[in-house]
């Protein structure tokens, strides 16, 4: 199964996915039309996988298992293509899943009892799904961005422009019968002249209940909670937020004709504008946690492991590249923390993830903001 990164494709993975798994990550070479470099990469790593499962103890029957899905994937380059930023593949008993992420990954191969997935976390996008609204006195775009798909929305009962929101006699009528083309654009836009003032305010007025129109049927019709980033000329801004009362719509906006610019220049763009406001956020929640009440909170890797195993993580705060190696006794509820990897070992941190994940918890990379000397690992705690 190929799919692009999401929060649910990397809970489904942790949950399915029990015993001996081969985890696979690589970097791709997305503009180079061949995949011939980057299949040579997943063979070099796959190179590595037999000294590690023997030392894990697997036994060379279950190895062939889990290195045949492997070996299909790099025998047909149509599944290669086409290719986001970097692959994750994973391979346990009965489980084969390849992830796609739009943020490049180092390369790197693991043998454990599950999954590898902490190095996932920091290239979750940071919604699952976002809407772009292109707005203009000629048009009106709605814009679906979800990972590896920009589709356009049909909205019912949206306008597809100003004349046809306000009936053709009104149309003419605001604009006073004289317009002027948009430079570079070839498109009419609005110029008044010879009522000054009252002929702009009729105007805004005009614009304003077109955009209301607009507003009602977008508020209508899309996924609640999804973030709306506006695309519009800077004039505009003001008269569509007296129109809307959507408080999904990102604060800041895509300036500028949105008609110059095609859906997947403006998913780009919002996309850049929703990472940065996400970006925002975890580092505000990220300081809310180091205030919280001891009971509320966990930090300490030993903590914070125990925790996850017993369901008891609601938000996991990481660093996706923290390597803490240790134990884990779920009869005893005891964690042991080792200053380098001793045989049976696994990566904490990354069990820390796998079992949030497993029970409905959250996994969020550490703002870029945090300080050096601070935890690799914090929890917000259920109960």
């Amino acid at each position: 199964m190929i799919e692009p990164l999401t929060c649910a494709a990397l809970s489904t993975l942790v949950e399915t996915s029990a015993g001996p798994t081969i985890s696979c990550y690589l970097s791709t070479h997305r503009a180079d039309p061949s995949p011939e470099r980057d299949m040579a990469q997943l063979q070099r790593l796959l190179e590595a996988v037999p000294p590690l499962l023997r030392e894990a103890g697997i036994e060379a029957a279950e190895e062939e298992k889990l290195l045949e899905p492997f070996w299909v994937f790099l025998a047909d380059p149509e599944l290669w293509r086409p290719r986001d930023a970097a692959l994750a593949l994973f391979s346990a008993a009965r489980v084969w899943r390849v992830l796609t992420s739009e943020v490049s990954l180092p390369p790197r191969v693991e043998v454990g009892f599950r999954p590898v997935v902490a190095p996932l976390i920091a290239a979750l996008p940071p919604e699952e799904r976002f809407y772009v609204l292109a707005l203009s006195i000629n048009d009106v775009r709605v814009i679906e961005v979800s990972p590896g798909s920009v589709e356009r929305r049909v909205i019912p009962g949206i306008p597809s422009d100003m004349h046809e929101a306000l009936g053709y006699e009104q149309f003419e009528r605001s604009l006073q019968a004289h317009s002027a083309t948009s430079r570079g654009l070839g498109r009419r836009e609005p110029v008044f002249h010879g009522h000054g003032d009252a002929d702009e305010e009729r105007l805004k007025v005009d614009i304003e209940s077109y955009f209301r129109q607009v507003a009602q049927s977008v508020e209508a019709n899309l996924a609640p909670g999804a973030p709306l980033v506006l695309a519009t000329l800077e004039s505009h801004l003001p008269l569509y937020l007296r129109a809307s009362g959507d408080g999904n719509l990102v604060e800041e906006a895509i300036v500028g004709n949105p008609e110059a610019r095609t859906d997947t220049e403006l998913a780009q763009r919002a996309r850049e504008i929703v990472n940065r406001r996400a970006e925002s956020v975890r580092r505000e929640e990220y300081r809310t946690l180091k205030e919280r009440s001891p009971e509320g909170r966990a930090t300490g890797v030993d903590e914070v492991v125990t925790a996850a195993c017993q369901g008891r993580v609601h938000a996991l705060y990481v660093n996706p590249d923290a390597t803490s190696w240790g134990t884990y006794e779920p009869d005893l509820c005891r964690v042991e923390v080792h200053g380098e990897r001793l045989p049976g070992d696994e990566n904490l941190i990354d069990l820390a993830v796998t079992r949030t994940l497993a029970q409905g918890g959250k996994a969020i990379a550490l703002p870029a903001s945090q300080a050096a000397g601070e935890p690799e690992v914090a929890a917000v705690l259920r109960f």
